[in-house]
């Protein structure tokens, strides 16, 4: 969820997968709302000189996913946090 262009990002990644081949995928996903965080994540990059993109909510995430002609086969949650969710996903075409 860090690129410019998410969907191009996920299409562009499966057309280098062989047949069956998979996408994993690790997002943190904020489980409501974080109008804070929404606001302080984009510029953490200027301070911490790391792009850690921008507040993903796991509805948008579902959308990117099946905007790129993909589908979620597995999703596992690593931890879990008050707010928010760490977790794995396995996308294939």
């Amino acid at each position: 969820m860090i690129m410019p262009d998410r969907v191009g990002a996920l299409k562009h990644v499966q057309q280098l997968l062989r047949q069956g081949g998979k996408i994993f995928v690790t997002q943190t996903f904020e489980e409501k709302p974080n109008p804070i965080m929404e606001t302080i994540k984009p510029f953490l990059k200027f301070l911490l000189t790391i792009d850690f993109g921008s507040v993903t909510y796991e509805k948008d995430f579902m959308q990117t996913v099946k905007d790129a002609g993909l589908r979620v086969i597995e999703h596992k949650v690593i931890e879990k946090k008050p707010g928010r969710s760490f977790n794995l996903l396995i996308l294939q075409k």
